[in-house]
């Protein structure tokens, strides 16, 4: 029983997913993320990659175990606050996942499950893999070719 409610939680998605569904629905008329997107994606990729191996106990700390913590939101709140001035949207959003994580508007005690969903995390991460690629093929094409020996 409990092993079908954890895989049911799975697809919960979390805050940032509904954020980024809703800019794709709303897109043609309104501009809720625009710039931030980047941010949103990439922030997730990287949660995903640091929260979810060691969550499954690969690496030898636990760093999703800070998520129950009382100190979690205060640390996600200081990083909304030092990017504020940058990317409003981006702190407002994070305003929304700890309005949500209080409320228990998901059903989860743990902060990590309203900022990433193994969905967003894999999609963010093969996101971060194509910019990170075509970045790499910008750069080779501007290099030039080394002369070729006659």
């Amino acid at each position: 029983m409990t092993h079908a409610l954890a895989l049911l939680r799975a697809f919960i998605p979390s805050v940032t997913s509904i954020l980024l569904i809703a800019d794709l629905i709303a897109r043609p008329r309104l501009r809720l993320l625009s710039g931030d997107r980047r941010l949103f994606l990439g922030f997730a990729a990287a949660a995903a990659v640091v929260l979810y191996p060691s969550a499954l106990g690969l690496v030898p700390v636990d760093l999703y175990r800070i998520g129950f913590a009382p100190v979690a939101p205060l640390i996600l709140a200081t990083v909304a606050a030092c990017l504020a001035d940058r990317h409003p949207r981006f702190s407002c959003a994070v305003l929304v996942i700890l309005i949500a994580f209080d409320l228990h508007l998901l059903g989860g005690t743990n902060l990590w499950d309203y900022v990433v969903d193994p969905f967003l995390g894999v999609i963010g991460i093969v996101w971060a893999a194509l910019r990170a690629s075509s970045a790499i093929l910008e750069v080779r094409s501007a290099i030039e070719p080394w002369p070729q020996p006659d």
